[in-house]
């Protein structure tokens, strides 16, 4: 029992420094990412400060106009009682940020500071602003909103629907409905081309996405193709290919799978206070402080990005550089039936619900894997390999038969995907009192944990 209440204390431990961690570009892309949020807008507040809560209002006006659109994170120094939250109000995310540290990496020397952060922008719409500047960045952002036209040829009308279908839930540009409007865009491009043509230009992304642009959709064969380009200068700011299974029952989930990629390509590359701009060399002068936490956020995110970007800023010393190649070298060789991590944690109806809704690399039948499946993915640790002496099975149902000696690893990353977080399993095992529990593949190894825990998730499909 003993080792079962240190393994709580580190769980507990390393779910603290991922709070303090949690705060940088990578959470502000994850959030961006989402369907339908457009902009992220972040406010640093401190209780206390009269034009802080002078501010809340205007906030909530906001959030209430904007909805999902809009996704608000509020970083706020702890008080007294260990808390930061606010009275009387909930924004999206609520970062608590102990002794001002990501207030003065972010350069904030008074408050209330405000940052706004758009889907396709590399650079802050407002830095160090206040509320009154975001309301009034985000006017001028949705009057200037990207439109697109669709164009299919002859033999892609039938592709024409499912294609705006997943453009209207990803919701990241408007999508031109009136007949008028789209032959607007049309003729718009046709002049474009009288003053500079050129069919292989690239649009310099990150900066502005043209307010005006076309769709071109293409199918040779089985191969869909789909082309975005600014009606006003005529370069390309996307495309995108997908093979077509050509089964009907697969069509819709493959052509929201294009969409997404020919999305994703134009995702802003944004950069935040602090953050460890990934180069060619070590960083300059070496914060061990930062190294451990870039390691502990690259954990959390277990992406092919996320461990490049720490190898690249720490290649020379960084605390866990060999674990970080390993599990980029692993994540590279990522099996295709396991999806990515994915971009926030859950509980377990959540989680569930997730896995059923994914739709990732052209596919729509994940689920959440089970715990022999978690099983295989077992690293450094043969305790909880497939054939290793851990009870915990599809099949086990008693807690009372679990040993922490047989399921237990030393702390870090045991799993071949790089998770050193909790992930969720689809099994289940009752506790004590009527309550269930759920069994978990961790940082330490299999433990059992309560369905309402907010933990990580990877979604697998059967192999065919």
């Amino acid at each position: 029992m003993k080792k079962f209440f240190a393994f709580m204390f580190l769980f507990m431990l390393f779910g603290i420094l991922s709070a303090r961690s949690e705060f940088n570009e990578t959470t502000i892309k994850a959030e961006l990412r989402k369907p339908g949020v457009k902009l992220v807008a972040i406010d640093f507040y401190m209780t206390g400060c009269a034009p802080c809560d002078a501010a809340i209002p205007v906030w909530k006006e906001l959030k209430e106009e904007y909805g999902d659109a809009l996704k608000l994170i509020v970083v706020a120094p702890k008080r007294d009682d260990g808390s930061c939250s606010v009275k009387g109000w909930q924004p999206d995310k609520m970062i608590c940020d102990e002794d001002t540290e990501i207030a003065e990496v972010w350069g904030v020397k008074d408050f209330p500071q405000a940052f706004l952060y758009s889907w396709h922008n590399n650079d802050p719409l407002v830095k160090l602003g206040h509320v009154k500047d975001v309301k009034k960045a985000i006017k001028k952002y949705f009057k200037t909103i990207p439109r697109v036209a669709l164009d299919a040829d002859d033999n892609c009308e039938d592709l024409r629907p499912m294609v705006e279908e997943a453009l209207i839930a990803n919701s990241k540009i408007e999508v031109v409905a009136s007949e008028s409007e789209r032959t607007k865009l049309m003729n718009l491009r046709k002049e474009s081309h009288k003053l500079k043509y050129d069919e292989g230009a690239r649009c310099e992304l990150g900066k502005e996405i043209s307010a005006n642009s076309i769709l071109k959709i293409t199918r040779q064969n089985k191969t869909l193709s789909l082309k975005l380009s600014s009606a006003e200068k005529s370069c390309t700011m996307a495309a995108a290919t997908k093979v077509l299974s050509g089964k009907s029952a697969n069509l819709k989930t493959e052509v929201a799978g294009a969409v997404y990629d020919l999305l994703s390509q134009m995702f802003g590359d944004i950069t935040t206070p602090g953050d460890n701009v990934r180069t060619a060399g070590a960083p300059k002068s070496y914060d061990k402080f930062q190294d451990n936490q870039a390691c502990i956020q690259a954990r959390a995110d277990s992406s092919i990005d996320s461990w490049e970007e720490y190898i690249g800023s720490f290649q020379s010393k960084g605390v866990c550089l060999e674990e970080a190649k390993t599990n980029l070298k692993n994540l590279k060789n990522k099996p295709g039936n396991w999806s990515k991590k994915a971009p926030e944690k859950m509980d377990f109806d959540h989680a569930k619900k997730y896995c059923k809704d994914l739709v990732e690399d052209g596919h729509d039948d994940w689920r959440l894997p089970s715990i022999n499946e978690l099983r295989t993915l077992a690293l450094n640790c043969p305790k909880i390999e497939p054939k290793g002496k851990c009870p915990i099975t599809n099949s086990w149902r008693s807690i009372f038969s679990w040993s922490a000696d047989k399921c237990v690893c030393e702390l870090g990353a045991h799993s071949r995907l790089g998770d050193s977080d909790p992930i969720w399993s689809d099994t289940t095992v009752a506790m004590t009192y009527g309550q269930h529990k759920f069994v978990l593949f961790s940082a330490e190894g299999v433990s059992a944990q309560s369905k309402l825990l907010q933990i990580g998730v990877r979604c697998i499909r059967d192999e065919k």
